[in-house]
């Protein structure tokens, strides 16, 4: 788990995360504070991250979400 800015010092302009990594963390956050809140840090930057990918009945998987982290998605 790393800080938006660990990343974007390593050069990295997008993250994508899938629930099979984040879901058991935000499903218990109290047992997982610091990976909790660095989830947290990416997922919520306003207008840095595009509508959350939902399995569906005819496709199932994990949820996807992909945030850009050095500015607002345009």
């Amino acid at each position: 788990m790393r800080t938006p800015e660990d990343y974007m010092s390593k050069g990295t302009t997008f993250v994508v995360a899938s629930s099979d990594a984040f879901g058991p963390v935000m499903e218990r956050p109290s047992e997982h504070a610091a990976e909790y809140e660095a989830y947290q840090r990416v997922f919520n930057q306003t207008g840095h991250c595009l509508p959350v990918i939902q399995p569906t009945a005819r496709i199932s998987g994990p949820q996807i979400i992909i945030c850009r982290l050095d500015s607002p998605i345009q």
